[in-house]
C-alpha cells in the first residue's frame, strides 16, 4: 500500500488535515471544558493581533516575521482553508487520524499538570 501512496502522492503537495473541520470557538469550548477556565474568542484584525504580540511578548520575537505570518492563518481560516478534511492523512497512516476532539484530554491536562501560570493566555483570549 505504501508505495501505491508514493505513487498516489508522488511531486504533489499533500494536505495533511484531521478527521473534521474544528472552528477557533470550538477548541475554546474543548479549552475551558478541560480546565474549568473562562475562554472569550475575539477575533481581530491581524495588524491588532501583531501590536498586541510585539507589546505581550508570548510568542518566538524575530522583528515581526512570525508574528505577520502567524496574524494572517486567521483571515485564510475566515476564508475556509481550515475547514478542508482530506483522507491523505487517514490513508498515509492506514487508521483515522485523531481530532482535537479526541485529543483534548491529553492535550490540555498537560498544560494543567506542568503548573504553568496561564494567567496571559486567559488574558490574550478575552
Amino acid at each position: 500500500m505504501l508505495i501505491t501512496l508514493q505513487k498516489q502522492y508522488e511531486n504533489k503537495s499533500i494536505l495533511l488535515s484531521g478527521p473534521r473541520a474544528t472552528s477557533i470557538s470550538e477548541i475554546a469550548t474543548l479549552l475551558q471544558t478541560h480546565t474549568g477556565r473562562q475562554v472569550n474568542v475575539k477575533i481581530v484584525s491581524p495588524e491588532e493581533a501583531i501590536m498586541y504580540h510585539m507589546r505581550n511578548p508570548a510568542l518566538p520575537q524575530d522583528g515581526g516575521k512570525f508574528l505577520r505570518n502567524w496574524a494572517t492563518w486567521f483571515k485564510a481560516m475566515s476564508l475556509g482553508e481550515a475547514s478542508i478534511v482530506d483522507p491523505a492523512l487517514e490513508q498515509l497512516l492506514g487508521r483515522k487520524p485523531k481530532g482535537i476532539q479526541e485529543m483534548a484530554e491529553e492535550l490540555f491536562v498537560v498544560q494543567q499538570s506542568t503548573g504553568l501560570d496561564t494567567k496571559e493566555f486567559g488574558d490574550y483570549a478575552k
